[in-house]
């Protein structure tokens, strides 16, 4: 066998762990170029929200591949921003942001964005199941931006 066969090297198993920028002390990532908008991601807002109690904001059965997913603030009202992933029953990512207070301010969990406000992609793949939660900490209704990207198998 030549060449490099990424079936074999374990890249594309579900991961155990997502590390990454936001993931780091209380740090909130900077999503101006994506106010509103990352072109080729899907927008869901937040919907309504208890303070500190997770809400479902995506929920994929089957096998697939997550390549970009992200929240942020839509104004500059003082609030945390929590965000948990579960894959394939395994939690790889539950990271609560110190206090952000402004707008287009959260949480990359999948990829990043590059160039002039477009996603640059990552490959996260599940085998049966990928679940995205979200908590603020104030009760609140569509005050945070959720964008993803994914396709299923």
């Amino acid at each position: 066998m030549s060449g490099f066969s990424p079936q074999f090297s374990g890249l594309m198993l579900p991961p155990k762990a997502l590390i990454n920028a936001s993931s780091a002390a209380g740090a909130a990532a900077d999503l101006t170029v994506g106010a509103g908008t990352l072109p080729g991601c899907k927008l869901a807002l937040s919907g309504a929200l208890v303070a500190g109690v997770l809400s479902t904001v995506l929920d994929l059965s089957g096998p697939g591949v997550v390549s970009f997913s992200a929240c942020a603030s839509v104004d500059a009202t003082a609030r945390t921003h929590r965000l948990k992933c579960t894959i394939d029953g395994v939690v790889v990512f539950d990271f609560t942001t110190a206090s952000v207070s402004a707008a287009n301010r959260g949480i990359y969990l999948v990829g990043t964005i590059v160039g002039a406000g477009f996603p640059g992609l990552s490959l996260v793949p599940f085998n049966q199941s990928f679940k995205l939660e979200y908590a603020s900490s104030l009760t609140e209704t569509d005050k945070t931006n959720h964008f993803f990207q994914y396709r299923m198998g």
